[in-house]
């Protein structure tokens, strides 16, 4: 038996991630007397496999339609169908190789950069397959999709503890706003966080919500009301079935890009960018924005250079 922050170390996992595996049906733990939640050896089995999956960029998706189905069929049509999309990966790949050694062999022949605006270089077919894997190459890479700066607002404030506080939240949360009309209001938005995650010390999971509120709004408790700076943010489209990987990566990103660094006084946040299809068609593929906060590196006194 494992517990939950024992699982998150050992195998590099979010409690996001686990949580929603949890809600999927692939997992399943059990709390004991002491609140905190701990994994069998069949879930911890099921992790593994889960996790070794992952490793072979299998998408989650196709992960819990194996273990739902539980069908070892789904799981060769599944791996299958990933076997094709990496052999014609690999293709793209050997073909890219082909065209940056016969580049640079032609570089160094000629020693004059006019041969990258030759004919050659101009060719339909080589440009879309240069295209096509320049963007496959990206892909590999962890980068945000923008930098972003999140302006001043007004917040109405709300936090849920318990099995399920996401959902939790939500139903208060989306009252408030339907009571007060403010997805209609102009420059509304809507952020989440986990607060707090569950820790060794502690088995007390929470999560908040911050919805942005006119002036004239009235904030009553449970509900409180706080002002939220501005600053910049690194900026990571994503799902809810794979926010907890993408926040592992953008994380990483932060600490090692070299140009940036976190703010560590502001808190993370998840953006429900498109409200009206998360409250009326609630999905695991429904868009949500991971935000980072981050400064400059050099405006905080660290260089890089």
């Amino acid at each position: 038996m494992l517990k939950i922050g024992e699982v998150v170390k050992i195998f590099n996992l979010s409690h996001r991630t686990l949580h929603h595996w949890e809600e999927e049906k692939i997992l399943s733990s059990n709390r004991a007397d002491n609140g905190y939640r701990y994994y069998d050896d069949f879930n911890i089995s099921r992790i593994k496999q889960i996790v070794f999956l992952r490793k072979l960029k299998i998408p989650i998706a196709d992960i819990e339609r194996i273990f739902k189905s539980g069908d070892v069929n789904m799981a060769i049509d599944v791996l299958t169908c990933h076997l094709y999309k990496v052999r014609q990966e690999t293709i793209e790949l050997g073909e890219l190789y082909i065209i940056l050694d016969y580049v640079i062999e032609q570089l160094e022949s000629k020693k004059c950069m006019s041969f990258l605006s030759s004919s050659f270089a101009e060719s339909g077919a080589l440009l879309k397959s240069f295209s096509e894997n320049e963007r496959r190459i990206s892909m590999m890479k962890m980068e945000p999709d923008r930098i972003v700066r999140l302006p001043k607002m007004i917040m109405a404030c709300y936090r849920a503890e318990g099995e399920s506080p996401e959902m939790d939240c939500w139903n208060v949360v989306s009252e408030f706003i339907a009571q007060n009309s403010l997805h209609e209001s102009y420059g509304f938005r809507h952020f989440g966080f986990n607060n707090p995650n569950p820790s060794d010390e502690s088995p007390v999971y929470g999560y908040e919500m911050w919805v942005s509120i006119p002036e004239n709004v009235e904030v009553k408790a449970p509900f409180y009301r706080q002002k939220f700076s501005s600053g910049l943010y690194a900026n990571v489209t994503t799902t809810l079935s794979e926010i907890g990987e993408q926040s592992w990566k953008l994380n990483d990103w932060v600490n090692n890009n070299g140009k940036y660094i976190a703010d560590t006084s502001k808190r993370w946040l998840e953006e429900f960018t498109d409200y009206k299809s998360f409250w009326e068609n609630p999905s695991e593929n429904n868009q949500i924005d991971l935000l980072a906060p981050i400064v400059i590196a050099t405006e905080h006194g660290v260089d890089y250079t």
